[in-house]
Parts: C-alpha cells; sequence; structure tokens
C-alpha cells in the first residue's frame, strides 16, 4: 500500500481506521457499566460509518440502557434500514416499542419477524 500510495495518503487513511476501531472496540468494552461513555465513543464512529448497523445497535442498547427509550427506538431503526433481516434487532426494537414506549401494537410485528427468523 505505502508503495503505491504516497505516505501523506497513506498515514491519515490507516489513523482514521485506528481510531474508528478503537472507538468501536471501547463502546463495547464499556457499554454495561458505563453507557454514556459508550455512547461518546459511538458518535465518532458513526459520523464516519453511518452505514454500520452494530454501531447504531450499540447506540440503541446505549441509550436503552439509559432510560432513553425513543433515542433507543430511533437507533435499532436505523441500525435495521441497514440490515432488515437481523432477528436480534427487531427483537430488541420489538420490547422497547412493547415496554418502553407503552406501544404492543407496534412491537408485534417486530417480535414476529425475530420470532420467525429463529425457527
Amino acid at each position: 500500500m505505502a508503495a503505491a500510495q504516497h505516505r501523506g495518503v497513506v498515514e491519515p487513511i490507516l489513523e482514521r481506521l485506528l481510531s474508528v476501531f478503537a472507538h468501536r472496540h471501547l463502546a463495547e468494552y464499556c457499554i454495561e457499566e458505563r453507557p454514556w461513555r459508550a455512547l461518546l465513543h459511538l458518535r465518532k464512529v458513526v459520523g464516519t460509518h453511518p452505514d454500520d448497523d452494530v454501531v447504531h445497535a450499540l447506540m440503541g442498547l446505549s441509550h436503552a440502557l439509559l432510560g432513553n427509550f425513543r433515542c433507543a427506538v430511533s437507533a435499532y431503526r436505523k441500525a435495521l434500514a441497514v440490515a432488515p433481516q437481523n432477528p436480534w434487532y427487531h427483537h430488541n426494537l420489538g420490547h422497547l416499542l412493547d415496554v418502553g414506549l407503552d406501544a404492543p401494537a407496534s412491537a408485534l410485528r417486530h417480535l414476529q419477524l425475530a420470532h420467525d427468523a429463529t425457527d
């Protein structure tokens, strides 16, 4: 890679990749005990990788742990926009809609999709 590109081009690309990798893994590491800190790391990743469904799902989990259910629902919907067949995202979204937002009618479709995918 270095032979094909000038060092000034390659180094910034590698630094951004390292930064994204570090922020994502730091978020995963601290999400249970410090979900607010995980969100700070994930915000840095989602800005450069808006099509990463896992990052959106981790943001959903962080918000859910903080009790920010509307934000959590929004994040899981973004994750599903990227990965519409993921049963875990449907499952989590269904529970958030049902319990967090008291919208069982909206939750049913997502819970059914999750259930059908795991059969």
